[in-house]
């Protein structure tokens, strides 16, 4: 499903074979990822590890996620965060079009209160703040990388149309197998059972082997491989300050190579050529 990522290079397509750099804290194993995916074997669950690492959302994040964020185009999937409570929301209430918040929505509609109210309960789903693309909305997109847009709208159409659209007794998009919103613990489980099959056993936030992990991918992929300004990468994560996205900027030994190779044409001294120069 995946192989677009490997071996090749162009305009339209990253590659995705390369070394991983050293030190670089709590990234999920780059070389593992494509085969952490592939052996994943129900579309909702590869949905949730690629909203992670292709996106860089945090867990609780896509936890809250509504059917109606989720937007098909163009045979492309495309995915928008809100905030739980106050962003804004519009619905039908008997042929009257309705524009209030999410919150609202909820209590109206399913006499639900926002997984970010529930007190701690099986359901509560915790919300950090973050930067919005549009501040009043309080409404973001979420920026995929790697070209998987067309196969997240795959997954999409296989998940929602077997799975998902049986159930509308709450808008929540991930569920699990009696319809019930999908917990925390439930997407923890799916990372973990997800490392278990291709013998990632030892979890730990050092290793880069927890759910957060994927996220830290995506910042350290943008910016050591996709080389976007870290202006940029703070958005697409969300990040209310740069300083929690500077943390990326610790570029890799291969990259810092191969920049170092390309700028010695540009060396206005050139000790190779003896003192002369000089």
């Amino acid at each position: 499903m995946l192989s677009h990522l490997n071996n090749h290079y162009n305009k339209n397509r990253i590659s995705f074979d390369f070394t991983a750099p050293n030190k670089v804290p709590k990234a999920f194993p780059y070389d593992k990822l494509k085969e952490l995916i592939d052996k994943t074997p129900t579309a909702r669950d590869k949905l949730i590890l690629m909203f992670l690492a292709f996106g860089g959302k945090r867990i609780y994040e896509i936890t809250h996620l509504f059917i109606q964020d989720i937007i098909v185009k163009n045979k492309q999937l495309k995915v928008r965060i809100a905030h739980p409570q106050y962003s804004y929301f519009e619905w039908y209430d008997n042929e009257k079009l309705i524009k209030s918040t999410r919150e609202e929505y909820l209590k109206k509609v399913f006499n639900l209160n926002p997984r970010n109210t529930l007190d701690k309960s099986t359901k509560f789903a915790g919300w950090k703040g973050m930067s919005f693309d549009d501040e009043y909305l309080k409404m973001s997109e979420i920026y995929f990388i790697c070209n998987v847009e067309k196969i997240l709208y795959e997954l999409h159409l296989e998940y929602f149309n077997t799975i998902r659209k049986h159930f509308n007794h709450h808008p929540y998009y991930f569920i699990n197998k009696n319809g019930e919103p999908l917990t925390i613990s439930g997407m923890n489980k799916v990372f973990y059972r997800a490392c278990k099959r291709i013998g990632l056993n030892d979890f730990s936030t050092n290793l880069g082997t927890s759910p957060h992990a994927l996220r830290h991918f995506f910042g350290f992929y943008c910016v050591d491989i996709l080389e976007i300004d870290l202006i940029l990468v703070q958005k697409y994560m969300g990040h209310s300050s740069i300083m929690a996205t500077q943390i990326y900027a610790n570029i890799s030994k291969k990259k810092a190579k191969e920049i170092i190779l390309k700028t010695k044409e540009n060396n206005k001294i050139d000790f190779s050529k003896g003192d002369k120069d000089v």
